[in-house]
Protein backbone atom coordinates (compact mmCIF):
# COMPACT_ATOMS: atom_id res chain seq x y z
CA UNK A 1 0.00 0.00 0.00
CA UNK A 2 0.73 3.56 -0.41
CA UNK A 3 3.01 4.41 2.52
CA UNK A 4 4.62 7.86 1.63
CA UNK A 5 4.89 11.48 1.46
CA UNK A 6 5.43 13.87 -1.54
CA UNK A 7 8.06 16.29 -0.42
CA UNK A 8 8.00 20.04 -1.53
CA UNK A 9 8.75 20.72 -5.02
CA UNK A 10 8.74 16.64 -5.61
CA UNK A 11 6.30 15.56 -8.61
CA UNK A 12 4.86 11.49 -7.86
CA UNK A 13 6.59 8.84 -10.13
CA UNK A 14 5.10 8.31 -13.83
CA UNK A 15 3.46 4.46 -12.47
CA UNK A 16 1.66 6.52 -9.62
CA UNK A 17 0.15 9.65 -11.79
CA UNK A 18 -1.37 6.80 -14.22
CA UNK A 19 -2.59 4.74 -11.38
CA UNK A 20 -4.84 7.67 -9.49
CA UNK A 21 -5.61 9.52 -12.69
CA UNK A 22 -8.38 6.29 -13.22
CA UNK A 23 -9.88 7.72 -10.11
CA UNK A 24 -10.91 11.82 -11.08
CA UNK A 25 -13.88 10.65 -10.75
CA UNK A 26 -13.68 10.52 -7.34
CA UNK A 27 -14.34 14.10 -6.88
CA UNK A 28 -18.08 13.45 -6.72
CA UNK A 29 -18.08 10.45 -4.81
CA UNK A 30 -21.72 10.92 -3.95
CA UNK A 31 -22.58 8.16 -6.83
CA UNK A 32 -26.09 6.99 -7.33
CA UNK A 33 -26.14 2.33 -7.40
CA UNK A 34 -25.94 2.49 -11.76
CA UNK A 35 -22.56 4.19 -11.08
CA UNK A 36 -21.04 2.28 -7.99
CA UNK A 37 -22.18 -1.15 -10.49
CA UNK A 38 -20.20 0.79 -12.88
CA UNK A 39 -16.91 1.58 -11.35
CA UNK A 40 -17.05 -2.00 -9.11
CA UNK A 41 -16.90 -3.68 -12.74
CA UNK A 42 -13.89 -1.17 -13.84
CA UNK A 43 -12.22 -1.84 -10.74
CA UNK A 44 -12.87 -5.70 -11.19
CA UNK A 45 -11.00 -5.41 -14.53
CA UNK A 46 -7.86 -3.45 -13.11
CA UNK A 47 -7.51 -5.84 -10.48
CA UNK A 48 -7.69 -8.71 -12.70
CA UNK A 49 -5.17 -7.05 -15.06
CA UNK A 50 -2.71 -7.08 -11.76
CA UNK A 51 -0.70 -3.86 -10.76
CA UNK A 52 2.74 -2.64 -10.94
CA UNK A 53 3.35 -2.52 -7.31
CA UNK A 54 2.13 -4.55 -4.26
CA UNK A 55 0.07 -1.33 -2.70
CA UNK A 56 -1.83 -0.88 -6.34
CA UNK A 57 -2.80 -4.41 -5.77
CA UNK A 58 -3.56 -3.30 -1.92
CA UNK A 59 -5.42 -0.10 -3.07
CA UNK A 60 -8.02 -1.72 -5.40
CA UNK A 61 -8.72 -4.24 -2.89
CA UNK A 62 -9.99 -1.55 -0.63
CA UNK A 63 -11.72 -0.65 -3.59
CA UNK A 64 -13.69 -3.67 -4.14
CA UNK A 65 -14.83 -3.89 -0.48
CA UNK A 66 -15.76 -0.61 -0.34
CA UNK A 67 -18.05 -0.70 -3.85
CA UNK A 68 -19.78 -3.91 -3.00
CA UNK A 69 -20.73 -2.79 0.63
CA UNK A 70 -22.11 0.82 -0.13
CA UNK A 71 -24.00 -1.46 -3.36
CA UNK A 72 -25.52 -3.34 -0.63
CA UNK A 73 -26.02 -0.65 1.86
CA UNK A 74 -27.61 1.51 -0.90
CA UNK A 75 -29.93 -1.27 -2.01
CA UNK A 76 -30.77 -2.08 1.46
CA UNK A 77 -31.95 1.23 1.88
CA UNK A 78 -34.02 1.52 -1.14
CA UNK A 79 -35.77 -1.66 -0.26
CA UNK A 80 -36.34 -0.98 3.48
CA UNK A 81 -37.45 3.08 2.53
CA UNK A 82 -41.02 3.93 2.86
CA UNK A 83 -42.31 7.05 0.91
CA UNK A 84 -44.10 7.97 4.20
CA UNK A 85 -42.60 7.78 7.52
CA UNK A 86 -44.12 8.88 11.25
CA UNK A 87 -40.76 7.64 13.03
CA UNK A 88 -40.38 10.87 14.20
CA UNK A 89 -43.57 11.25 15.75
CA UNK A 90 -43.09 8.03 17.72
CA UNK A 91 -39.50 9.09 18.58
CA UNK A 92 -41.40 12.46 19.86
CA UNK A 93 -44.00 11.20 21.56
CA UNK A 94 -43.55 7.80 23.03
CA UNK A 95 -47.27 7.34 23.83
CA UNK A 96 -47.77 7.28 19.77
CA UNK A 97 -45.76 5.15 18.98
CA UNK A 98 -47.96 1.84 18.17
CA UNK A 99 -50.83 4.60 16.39
CA UNK A 100 -47.71 6.15 14.52
CA UNK A 101 -46.52 2.91 12.90
CA UNK A 102 -50.53 2.03 11.97
CA UNK A 103 -50.81 5.31 10.38
CA UNK A 104 -47.52 4.66 8.66
CA UNK A 105 -49.26 1.29 7.12
CA UNK A 106 -51.87 2.58 5.85
CA UNK A 107 -50.32 5.51 4.07
CA UNK A 108 -47.64 2.93 2.35
CA UNK A 109 -49.84 0.80 1.22
CA UNK A 110 -51.11 1.88 -2.05
CA UNK A 111 -46.91 2.03 -2.77
CA UNK A 112 -46.49 -0.94 -1.65
CA UNK A 113 -49.23 -2.97 -3.56
CA UNK A 114 -47.64 -0.86 -7.05
CA UNK A 115 -43.61 -1.51 -6.44
CA UNK A 116 -44.19 -5.52 -5.33
CA UNK A 117 -43.20 -6.83 -8.40
CA UNK A 118 -40.32 -4.27 -8.63
CA UNK A 119 -38.97 -4.72 -5.43
CA UNK A 120 -39.21 -8.41 -5.47
CA UNK A 121 -37.16 -8.78 -7.81
CA UNK A 122 -35.09 -6.14 -6.54
CA UNK A 123 -34.65 -8.05 -2.96
CA UNK A 124 -34.46 -11.30 -4.92
CA UNK A 125 -30.71 -9.84 -6.09
CA UNK A 126 -30.03 -8.46 -3.33
CA UNK A 127 -29.95 -11.79 -1.68
CA UNK A 128 -27.78 -13.07 -3.75
CA UNK A 129 -25.16 -10.11 -3.48
CA UNK A 130 -24.72 -11.01 -0.03
CA UNK A 131 -22.48 -13.89 -1.22
CA UNK A 132 -20.43 -11.28 -2.77
CA UNK A 133 -20.11 -9.02 -0.03
CA UNK A 134 -18.71 -12.12 2.31
CA UNK A 135 -16.72 -13.44 -0.47
CA UNK A 136 -15.23 -9.47 -0.66
CA UNK A 137 -14.37 -9.57 3.11
CA UNK A 138 -12.70 -12.88 2.84
CA UNK A 139 -10.48 -11.51 0.32
CA UNK A 140 -9.99 -8.19 2.21
CA UNK A 141 -8.57 -10.69 5.09
CA UNK A 142 -6.56 -12.38 2.92
CA UNK A 143 -8.60 -15.18 1.30
CA UNK A 144 -9.19 -16.56 -1.89
CA UNK A 145 -10.30 -13.70 -5.13
CA UNK A 146 -11.50 -16.67 -6.75
CA UNK A 147 -15.16 -16.57 -5.26
CA UNK A 148 -15.45 -13.28 -5.12
CA UNK A 149 -14.84 -12.95 -9.30
CA UNK A 150 -17.01 -15.58 -10.19
CA UNK A 151 -20.07 -14.26 -7.93
CA UNK A 152 -19.39 -10.70 -9.46
CA UNK A 153 -18.71 -12.47 -12.87
CA UNK A 154 -22.57 -14.15 -12.24
CA UNK A 155 -24.56 -11.32 -11.15
CA UNK A 156 -23.00 -7.71 -12.49
CA UNK A 157 -24.60 -8.17 -15.70
CA UNK A 158 -28.09 -9.01 -14.78
CA UNK A 159 -28.53 -6.10 -12.14
CA UNK A 160 -29.81 -3.71 -14.53
CA UNK A 161 -32.86 -6.06 -15.37
CA UNK A 162 -32.71 -6.70 -12.05
CA UNK A 163 -33.38 -3.82 -9.69
CA UNK A 164 -35.26 -0.78 -12.16
CA UNK A 165 -34.77 2.84 -12.49
CA UNK A 166 -35.77 3.67 -9.53
CA UNK A 167 -33.20 1.34 -7.59
CA UNK A 168 -30.64 2.63 -9.50
CA UNK A 169 -31.26 6.56 -9.34
CA UNK A 170 -30.65 5.97 -5.84
CA UNK A 171 -27.27 7.32 -4.09
CA UNK A 172 -25.58 6.13 -1.59
CA UNK A 173 -24.98 7.78 1.96
CA UNK A 174 -21.34 8.29 2.61
CA UNK A 175 -20.00 6.53 5.61
CA UNK A 176 -18.67 8.33 9.01
CA UNK A 177 -16.57 5.86 9.75
CA UNK A 178 -14.41 6.23 6.60
CA UNK A 179 -15.38 9.91 5.65
CA UNK A 180 -14.34 11.82 9.57
CA UNK A 181 -13.76 9.38 11.51
CA UNK A 182 -10.60 7.83 10.19
CA UNK A 183 -11.43 4.22 10.85
CA UNK A 184 -10.50 1.78 8.42
CA UNK A 185 -11.33 -2.23 8.01
CA UNK A 186 -8.69 -2.98 10.57
CA UNK A 187 -10.65 -1.30 13.25
CA UNK A 188 -13.74 -3.50 12.71
CA UNK A 189 -11.90 -6.23 12.96
CA UNK A 190 -9.86 -5.54 16.35
CA UNK A 191 -13.32 -4.27 17.45
CA UNK A 192 -14.51 -8.15 16.63
CA UNK A 193 -11.61 -9.27 18.67
CA UNK A 194 -12.23 -7.52 21.85
CA UNK A 195 -15.92 -9.26 22.27
CA UNK A 196 -14.51 -12.89 21.78
CA UNK A 197 -14.19 -13.51 25.30
CA UNK A 198 -18.21 -12.42 25.32
CA UNK A 199 -18.88 -15.13 22.42
CA UNK A 200 -20.37 -18.48 22.84
CA UNK A 201 -18.10 -21.44 21.58
CA UNK A 202 -17.37 -21.64 17.78
CA UNK A 203 -20.02 -24.07 16.71
CA UNK A 204 -22.97 -21.52 18.48
CA UNK A 205 -24.35 -19.07 16.60
CA UNK A 206 -23.35 -15.79 16.32
CA UNK A 207 -25.69 -12.99 14.65
CA UNK A 208 -23.61 -9.33 13.38
CA UNK A 209 -25.96 -6.36 13.16
CA UNK A 210 -24.73 -3.38 11.98
CA UNK A 211 -26.73 -0.31 11.79
CA UNK A 212 -26.55 1.51 8.47
CA UNK A 213 -24.59 3.25 7.08
CA UNK A 214 -21.37 2.87 8.95
CA UNK A 215 -22.38 -1.27 10.11
CA UNK A 216 -23.04 -2.12 6.69
CA UNK A 217 -19.09 -2.43 6.05
CA UNK A 218 -18.53 -3.43 9.74
CA UNK A 219 -20.68 -6.12 10.06
CA UNK A 220 -20.01 -8.59 6.95
CA UNK A 221 -16.49 -7.99 7.83
CA UNK A 222 -16.83 -8.66 11.24
CA UNK A 223 -18.77 -11.89 10.23
CA UNK A 224 -15.62 -12.63 8.11
CA UNK A 225 -13.23 -12.57 11.09
CA UNK A 226 -15.74 -14.91 12.42
CA UNK A 227 -15.51 -17.35 10.25
CA UNK A 228 -11.54 -17.12 9.98
CA UNK A 229 -11.25 -18.09 13.39
CA UNK A 230 -13.57 -21.21 13.30
CA UNK A 231 -17.10 -20.03 13.73
CA UNK A 232 -19.39 -21.77 11.19
CA UNK A 233 -22.91 -20.12 12.10
CA UNK A 234 -22.23 -16.53 11.49
CA UNK A 235 -25.03 -14.68 10.06
CA UNK A 236 -25.06 -10.38 9.82
CA UNK A 237 -27.69 -8.19 9.05
CA UNK A 238 -27.76 -3.99 8.89
CA UNK A 239 -30.74 -1.83 9.52
CA UNK A 240 -31.73 1.58 10.31
CA UNK A 241 -32.65 1.63 13.40
CA UNK A 242 -33.95 5.92 13.26
CA UNK A 243 -36.37 4.43 10.72
CA UNK A 244 -37.58 0.91 12.28
CA UNK A 245 -36.77 -2.37 11.35
CA UNK A 246 -38.01 -3.35 7.78
CA UNK A 247 -40.59 -6.26 8.09
CA UNK A 248 -37.63 -8.32 6.51
CA UNK A 249 -34.95 -7.13 8.59
CA UNK A 250 -37.36 -7.99 12.24
CA UNK A 251 -38.38 -11.77 10.24
CA UNK A 252 -34.21 -12.22 9.94
CA UNK A 253 -33.60 -11.01 13.71
CA UNK A 254 -36.44 -13.66 14.99
CA UNK A 255 -34.83 -15.92 12.93
CA UNK A 256 -31.63 -15.84 14.51
CA UNK A 257 -33.36 -15.34 18.08
CA UNK A 258 -35.05 -18.78 17.46
CA UNK A 259 -31.64 -20.13 16.95
CA UNK A 260 -30.81 -18.70 20.57
CA UNK A 261 -28.17 -17.06 18.25
CA UNK A 262 -25.60 -14.16 20.50
CA UNK A 263 -26.04 -10.83 19.08
CA UNK A 264 -23.38 -9.01 18.21
CA UNK A 265 -24.21 -5.02 17.12
CA UNK A 266 -21.34 -3.13 15.62
CA UNK A 267 -21.58 0.15 14.62
CA UNK A 268 -19.04 3.29 14.51
CA UNK A 269 -18.08 5.77 17.16
CA UNK A 270 -22.07 7.35 18.75
CA UNK A 271 -22.64 11.14 19.54
CA UNK A 272 -25.51 10.89 21.73
CA UNK A 273 -26.69 7.28 21.85
CA UNK A 274 -29.80 7.41 20.26
CA UNK A 275 -29.50 5.41 17.67
CA UNK A 276 -27.76 2.74 19.47
CA UNK A 277 -30.65 2.74 22.01
CA UNK A 278 -33.33 2.78 19.44
CA UNK A 279 -31.72 -0.39 17.82
CA UNK A 280 -31.45 -2.13 21.74
CA UNK A 281 -35.11 -1.64 22.25
CA UNK A 282 -36.29 -2.88 18.70
CA UNK A 283 -34.17 -5.64 19.79
CA UNK A 284 -35.63 -6.47 22.98
CA UNK A 285 -39.26 -5.97 21.41
CA UNK A 286 -38.47 -8.62 18.67
CA UNK A 287 -37.72 -10.74 22.04
CA UNK A 288 -34.30 -10.46 22.49
CA UNK A 289 -32.66 -10.86 26.41
CA UNK A 290 -30.28 -7.39 26.78
CA UNK A 291 -28.08 -10.12 28.24
CA UNK A 292 -28.08 -11.85 24.53
CA UNK A 293 -26.53 -8.50 23.09
CA UNK A 294 -23.15 -7.30 22.96
CA UNK A 295 -22.32 -3.84 21.16
CA UNK A 296 -19.09 -3.12 20.00
CA UNK A 297 -17.78 0.52 19.42
CA UNK A 298 -14.37 2.14 18.43
CA UNK A 299 -13.96 4.55 21.40
CA UNK A 300 -13.23 8.43 20.98
CA UNK A 301 -10.89 10.43 22.96
CA UNK A 302 -13.25 13.03 23.62
CA UNK A 303 -15.89 10.45 25.52
CA UNK A 304 -13.41 7.85 27.04
CA UNK A 305 -16.12 6.46 29.29
CA UNK A 306 -19.01 6.22 26.66
CA UNK A 307 -21.35 2.93 27.33
CA UNK A 308 -24.80 3.88 28.07
CA UNK A 309 -25.16 3.40 32.15
CA UNK A 310 -28.87 2.66 32.07
CA UNK A 311 -28.22 -0.14 29.29
CA UNK A 312 -25.40 -1.99 31.39
CA UNK A 313 -27.55 -2.25 34.52
CA UNK A 314 -29.75 -3.82 32.13
CA UNK A 315 -27.01 -6.30 31.55
CA UNK A 316 -26.55 -5.14 28.23
CA UNK A 317 -22.19 -5.08 27.60
CA UNK A 318 -20.66 -3.26 25.85
CA UNK A 319 -16.64 -2.98 24.51
CA UNK A 320 -14.74 -0.17 23.50
CA UNK A 321 -11.41 0.35 21.32
CA UNK A 322 -9.67 2.57 22.76
CA UNK A 323 -8.91 5.60 20.39
CA UNK A 324 -5.04 4.76 20.71
CA UNK A 325 -5.16 1.00 19.56
CA UNK A 326 -7.54 2.38 16.52
CA UNK A 327 -4.95 1.28 12.97
CA UNK A 328 -4.51 4.98 11.96
CA UNK A 329 -2.99 5.95 15.75
CA UNK A 330 -0.98 3.03 15.99
CA UNK A 331 0.33 3.41 12.21
CA UNK A 332 1.19 7.29 13.14
CA UNK A 333 2.76 6.41 16.42
CA UNK A 334 5.52 4.16 14.53
CA UNK A 335 8.86 6.06 14.06
CA UNK A 336 8.28 6.51 10.47
CA UNK A 337 5.43 8.21 10.50
CA UNK A 338 7.04 10.55 13.33
CA UNK A 339 9.26 11.71 10.99
CA UNK A 340 7.58 11.90 7.84
CA UNK A 341 4.85 14.22 9.95
CA UNK A 342 7.75 16.47 11.38
CA UNK A 343 9.03 16.91 7.97
CA UNK A 344 5.51 17.75 6.68
CA UNK A 345 4.86 19.92 9.58
CA UNK A 346 8.27 22.04 9.43
CA UNK A 347 7.78 22.47 5.50
CA UNK A 348 4.26 23.85 5.91
CA UNK A 349 5.74 26.48 8.64
CA UNK A 350 8.25 27.65 6.05
CA UNK A 351 11.68 25.50 7.56
CA UNK A 352 13.13 22.97 5.69
CA UNK A 353 12.38 19.60 6.00
CA UNK A 354 14.19 16.87 7.40
CA UNK A 355 14.91 14.13 5.20
CA UNK A 356 12.61 11.22 5.33
CA UNK A 357 13.13 7.46 4.21
CA UNK A 358 9.17 7.43 3.16
CA UNK A 359 8.56 6.29 -0.58
CA UNK A 360 6.63 9.23 -1.77
CA UNK A 361 3.39 9.44 -3.77
CA UNK A 362 -0.14 8.11 -3.08
CA UNK A 363 -3.25 10.18 -2.87
CA UNK A 364 -3.74 13.61 -0.39
CA UNK A 365 -4.55 13.49 3.11
CA UNK A 366 -6.33 15.97 5.22
CA UNK A 367 -2.74 18.11 6.34
CA UNK A 368 -2.27 19.65 9.73
CA UNK A 369 -2.19 23.11 9.48
CA UNK A 370 0.29 25.14 12.20
CA UNK A 371 -1.71 27.53 14.97
CA UNK A 372 -2.62 30.22 13.41
CA UNK A 373 -3.01 28.73 9.93
CA UNK A 374 -1.35 30.26 7.32
CA UNK A 375 -2.41 31.17 3.80
CA UNK A 376 -2.72 28.08 1.96
CA UNK A 377 0.04 27.36 -0.22
CA UNK A 378 -0.24 26.07 -3.76
CA UNK A 379 -1.06 22.07 -3.88
CA UNK A 380 2.32 21.28 -5.70
CA UNK A 381 4.58 23.13 -3.02
CA UNK A 382 2.81 21.56 -0.31
CA UNK A 383 4.23 18.45 1.26
CA UNK A 384 1.18 15.91 2.62
CA UNK A 385 0.83 12.77 4.66
CA UNK A 386 -1.25 10.49 2.43
CA UNK A 387 -4.44 9.05 3.26
CA UNK A 388 -2.98 5.70 2.56
CA UNK A 389 -0.10 6.47 5.15
CA UNK A 390 -2.46 7.32 7.96
CA UNK A 391 -5.44 5.08 6.87
CA UNK A 392 -4.53 2.51 4.59
CA UNK A 393 -8.06 3.70 2.23
CA UNK A 394 -8.18 4.47 -1.49
CA UNK A 395 -8.48 7.58 -3.71
CA UNK A 396 -12.47 7.19 -3.22
CA UNK A 397 -12.37 7.46 0.49
CA UNK A 398 -9.76 10.35 0.50
CA UNK A 399 -12.61 12.43 -1.14
CA UNK A 400 -15.30 11.57 1.33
Amino acid sequence: MATGILPAGTRPAASEQAFFAAYRWCLNPMLTLRELLRHLAAEVQRYRAGAAEAWQTEERRINLYLFTCAIACTLDDYLAARPYSLAFVARRFPRARTAARAAEALLHAPHAALSRSAMARAAAWRGQWSACVDAVCDLLLGGSEAPFLAAVRALLPAAPGALGEAALCRRMRIPEAFRCQDLTHHDAAAMLDLCLPLLPAPDQPVAMIGPRTAGAYFAPLAAARLRSLGYARVSWITVRPKDGLSASESRAIRQALAARARLLVIDDHPNSGNTLRLLLNALRALGAQSSQIVAVLPGHPAVPAWPLPDETARGGQFRLLPPADRYQARLLATAPAARALAAANAASAGCAPTPSPWRAGAPPPRPTPPSPPPTPPSPRATPMVSRSASSAYSPWEAAW
